[in-house]
């Protein structure tokens, strides 16, 4: 008959003056354990519940395990806010959530915040996490650091993520739909981070993509079967590649998708692949847009390719999604990195004397276009 869940944990806030007390970190809200019995049938675990420790005299709010944005205890206005390792913040207001520190924010490695069906707008003066998770899928995310926010491993995933000020990302995942980086100073993504959305709206003064970093939005664009110049579907034998900077390969009994956009300002996703008998289309790349009063120091990969199709023994394959848009702007383009907008390769036929229902075209290449004053 199964077990219980256990019961949630508390709260806990001191607010003072003047302290001496050492063990703030060590304060437990932590939720009960669920019964335990088959693995199916076990009860969960209560969540965390919060705890908080306000210098009233700086107002500065050390938060420890768990904290939750209250619509009743808006606004939300701080000098400095810290969060200790592994701390799990969630928003709690009925609408948008908005928090400002006028100092620094600081959250400890293995911290989490996420959303609870609100958008949030994070505004800080400067801003260091280490290995922080901020889960905000298919909701606005905004972050603001007015000097510098600095952002160590961890992950970014939004629906619309907007970043303003000064921020470097190193080794950080940070993905979502759409990327807009507005009157922003210096960029920096360094180690292994990773860029990937499918539309990016990006201006500011300097952008370093270093050696081994990432800004792509490879396959964020049309769907497979869709697009201003999707490539043929035919379910009997082949499908067809997407169009774009590139016409699409034609599939055996399917044609290929045309040319569309502009040389000089291109703007649009690459176009998917049209369906096979036995495998989809890729879907295309999507649309980096670059605009640098400075610098724009590529040494990693900037990259919106198109995605191919998957093989099938018999044949019978999509084809490849056309390449997208990248569209950079710069008073010195400079480094030595990789720019790439490929299309998609079809999927092959992995069987050669069995049935042969012909295999995809692959997708168009896409558009790239830098123009700057200094190239080094």
């Amino acid at each position: 008959y199964g077990t219980g869940g256990g019961g949630g944990g508390g709260r806990i806030i001191v607010q003072y003056d003047t302290s001496t007390f050492s063990n703030m970190s060590g304060s437990q809200a932590t939720g009960g354990g669920g019964g335990t019995g088959s693995t199916s049938t076990s009860g969960a675990a209560g969540e965390v519940g919060t705890i908080g420790f306000l210098d009233r005299d700086d107002n500065n709010l050390e938060i420890y395990h768990g904290w939750r944005w209250e619509q009743a205890d808006s606004p939300f206005l701080f000098d400095n806010l810290s969060a200790g390792d592994n701390t799990w913040i969630r928003g709690g207001t009925t609408g948008p959530l908005t928090v400002t520190i006028v100092g620094s924010t600081t959250l400890g490695s293995g911290t989490s915040w996420t959303a609870d069906g609100q958008h949030a707008l994070i505004n800080t003066n400067s801003w260091n996490s280490t290995d922080t998770t901020f889960g905000f899928s298919g909701q606005n995310l905004e972050l603001r650091a007015n000097t510098i926010g600095t952002y160590s491993g961890g992950a970014i995933t939004a629906g619309t993520l907007t970043l303003t000020g000064n921020q470097s990302y190193s080794s950080a995942s940070v993905i979502g739909d759409t990327l807009h980086v507005l009157q922003l100073g210096d960029l920096s993504l360094t180690g292994t981070a990773t860029f990937d959305f499918s539309t990016s709206d990006v201006t500011l003064t300097n952008l370093t993509i270093g050696s081994d970093a990432t800004f792509k939005a490879d396959g964020r664009g049309h769907a497979n079967q869709a697009g201003p110049r999707v490539g043929g579907t035919n379910t009997t034998y082949s499908g067809a590649g997407g169009g774009h900077g590139g016409r699409g390969g034609n599939g055996y009994g399917s044609t290929a998708g045309a040319f569309d956009d502009s040389g000089l300002q291109p703007d649009l996703w690459g176009s998917g692949g049209g369906r096979g008998r036995y495998t989809l289309g890729g879907a295309g790349g999507g649309v980096i847009r670059i605009v640098a009063a400075g610098q724009v120091n590529l040494d990693g990969t900037l990259s919106a390719d198109g995605l191919g199709s998957d093989s099938y023994a018999y044949g019978g394959t999509g084809g490849g999604g056309a390449g997208g848009s990248i569209l950079i702007k710069a008073n010195t383009f400079a480094g030595g990195g990789l720019l790439q907008a490929n299309g998609g390769k079809a999927g092959d036929r992995t069987n050669l004397v069995a049935l042969n229902y012909g295999t995809g075209g692959g997708g168009g290449g896409g558009r790239i276009i830098v123009q700057y004053d200094t190239s080094t």
